[in-house]
């Protein structure tokens, strides 16, 4: 059972939120001066909240160019990792990986920076897990859109096929191949759920050569087709004014 924080600890823990809103009006106007005038402070106070920030994430989240800010690679990320540490600490790390595996989200940051790999359906991420099953998992994110062969990662990480089915059970709860269908899945969905894309289309990105074995993986797996999945969230989004996909 997940040890929740207690509120008045977890806000000792993270940053002011006067410091993370000073944040994102200042990324949104890229200026500390505009992000002054928008929240009715001074720019001196944009800045100490900036390093505040800074300073707890331990990595520089603007350059400055003259009157103007950039977000750096670590900015436009910070957030959304400050949100990711919020739920593992409120939730729980298995809720923390599901939303960062929903958002495709490559790593999960640990303040000591180490980079993590999220692993699907498991409060588990990839350094936590063996060498070879996060050597495998490794592979397979790189092979979404060209399958690549259980028997070929087996080899890549010195495992006989059987070895890595027995280790990957243990470590996941999963064989190496539910394990890899979920992930192109789960990709599949991103796209179907997030973007233009034709079914033909998001089924060669997933590494299907036709849209009739995506929809049957696609159905195992969530219970509805990738159309129908992108019909029901597009009546919420009707009523949110949002972009419709085409079906």
């Amino acid at each position: 059972m997940n040890k929740r924080t207690a509120p008045g600890q977890l806000l000792l823990k993270m940053p002011s939120l006067r410091a993370v809103r000073c944040f994102v009006v200042a990324a949104r106007h890229r200026s500390f001066t505009r992000a002054a005038e928008t929240l009715c402070v001074t720019q001196a106070a944009i800045s100490r909240q900036i390093k505040e920030l800074e300073e707890h994430l331990g990595t520089a989240l603007f350059t400055r160019t003259g009157r103007s800010v950039e977000l750096t690679a670590a900015g436009s990320t910070a957030v959304f990792d400050l949100m990711l540490h919020l739920i593992q600490e409120e939730l729980g790390a298995e809720i923390m990986t599901e939303v960062a595996c929903w958002f495709q989200h490559p790593f999960v940051r640990g303040e000591e920076a180490a980079q993590r790999t999220p692993a699907p359906r498991t409060d588990r991420t990839e350094d936590m897990l063996p060498s070879a099953v996060a050597k495998a998992i490794k592979l397979f994110a790189e092979h979404v859109e060209d399958p690549i062969q259980i028997a070929r990662v087996a080899e890549a990480v010195d495992l006989s096929a059987r070895q890595l089915d027995r280790s990957f059970k243990r470590s996941t709860g999963q064989s190496p191949l539910k394990y890899y269908r979920l992930l192109r899945m789960k990709k599949a969905r991103q796209m179907a759920l997030y973007s233009n894309d034709s079914i033909t289309d998001i089924a060669l990105a997933v590494g299907y050569a036709s849209t009739t074995p995506l929809v049957r993986h696609y159905v195992q797996t969530f219970g509805v087709t990738p159309q129908e999945d992108r019909k029901a969230i597009n009546g919420f989004r009707v009523r949110g004014n949002a972009p419709l996909p085409a079906v």
